[in-house]
């Protein structure tokens, strides 16, 4: 139990560093700093900063592959599967406003993050591809799809166009380029609707996969 908790006061305070400093600027040592222990106790649980991250990608990304699928097991419509299912990953809450915040300031300095969050940030991509091409299958005397390779198209439009939603609705591009606070995106999460998003994104995509 003691050790479940200090290695949530690493998690805390990681997080909450790279917020503040960016992901770059954030060194285990700040780290280990700002959660008060030694810096040789930080690699008692993880390898290294990228390590610690990728756990946190585990944690909020994989973990939603089961609800997922069972949205497309289930005997709803084409339209209402794939509702269910933009609406699952589109829909927010003010609790994940700290790790949309950390993981969009990662994404600031790309270029100083490890091949192993990389690699995991293409596995959860191509793993959203794929369920979205199964729902497509699944329908495919419904969906005007001709070549196999088109659906990895829709696919890969589909996990674009609900990465845009975020960008635009949570870091408008006025300041996109500007630190934005955890209050800012709380606020600009409360204010969606994200029933009507789900609807609107579900129209755009059944008037272009349907037969």
């Amino acid at each position: 139990m003691k050790k479940q908790v200090k290695r949530e006061e690493i998690i805390h305070a990681a997080k909450k560093l790279i917020i503040e400093k960016g992901y770059r600027k954030t060194s285990v040592e700040d780290i280990t700093r700002e959660a008060g222990i030694a810096k040789g106790s930080f690699y008692t649980y993880f390898k290294s900063k990228d390590y610690l991250m990728e756990t946190l990608l585990i944690e909020k990304l994989e973990n939603r592959s089961g609800s997922v699928k069972e949205i497309i097991a289930s005997e709803g419509s084409l339209e209402d599967i794939i509702r269910e299912y933009v609406k699952y990953y589109l829909t927010v809450s003010v609790d994940d406003a700290e790790f949309i915040l950390v993981m969009t300031t990662m994404m600031r300095s790309v270029d100083s993050v490890g091949e192993v969050v990389i690699e995991r940030l293409e596995k959860d991509k191509a793993r959203r591809k794929q369920e979205f091409i199964n729902i497509l299958k699944k329908f495919k005397d419904e969906v005007d799809i001709k070549e196999e390779r088109d659906y990895e198209r829709y696919g890969l439009l589909i996990f674009g166009m609900i990465n845009t939603f975020y960008i635009n609705n949570l870091f408008p591009s006025e300041n996109r380029f500007v630190e934005t606070s955890l209050t800012d995106v709380k606020n600009k999460i409360s204010s969606i609707d994200f029933d009507y998003e789900a609807k609107f994104m579900t129209n755009i995509l059944i008037k272009l996969v349907r037969k």
